[in-house]
């Protein structure tokens, strides 16, 4: 087994802090800018799903639709950062020692593994850590407000159907509301893992 790897770790935990703000950012413009795609595909619903023969309307470009695809990019190359120290900081407990329900690199990409997206990220961060920990609270703060921004996001164009774009307005603000926190929640978790990985190397060198 490869030697716990504190100093990259803390070396991508550098970078990333400042890039989650960003990224949290943002994701929460691109949240609040699709509630405009959702109410074009509902107004226009009737002419997607028409039968062959009719012409399928084309959403028109916007101001709006440009920022979240640069916000969209932007938020995606910021969760490829935060993947890669999740793998490093899980391969560095996995290296320490500590128990872990599944191995770094499963662990990592069940971020992008439906259903199982859920929970195992959140076990997995867990395990980074002792579980004795009294600090774990905030991974548990940081996994909630993760959650309730992907619930507003996913729920955006369903209310905006059934109810109206000041619904989906409504629902999008709270998204970005809950995703502006939980990206400074995810800076937080980086820092107190990081840091607990090298409290664990000082005592290991120590004995």
């Amino acid at each position: 087994m490869a030697p716990p790897d504190v100093a990259g770790e803390r070396g991508l935990a550098r970078w990333l802090r400042p890039a989650l703000l960003l990224g949290g950012v943002a994701q929460a413009i691109a949240m609040v800018a699709s509630v405009d795609q959702a109410q074009w595909y509902v107004d226009h619903w009737d002419e997607i799903t028409r039968p062959r023969g009719g012409t399928i309307p084309t959403m028109p470009a916007s101001t709006t639709s440009s920022l979240a695809q640069l916000s969209g990019i932007v938020g995606f190359a910021v969760a490829v950062l935060f993947m890669i120290w999740f793998y490093r900081a899980a391969s560095t407990a996995w290296a320490s020692g500590l128990p872990a329900r599944r191995g770094p690199m499963i662990a990592t990409f069940s971020f992008i593994i439906p259903i199982l997206n859920l929970w195992w990220p959140y076990q997995a961060a867990l395990d980074m850590v002792p579980a004795d920990d009294p600090n774990r609270g905030v991974i548990r703060r940081w996994w909630a407000l993760w959650l309730i921004a992907m619930l507003c996001g996913f729920l955006i164009y369903p209310a905006a159907a059934i109810y109206n774009e000041t619904a989906a307005r409504v629902v999008a603000g709270v998204g970005a509301f809950a995703m502006l926190v939980a990206a400074f929640a995810a800076r937080a978790v980086v820092e107190y893992v990081t840091a607990t990985h090298e409290r664990m190397g000082h005592v290991a060198a120590a004995s």
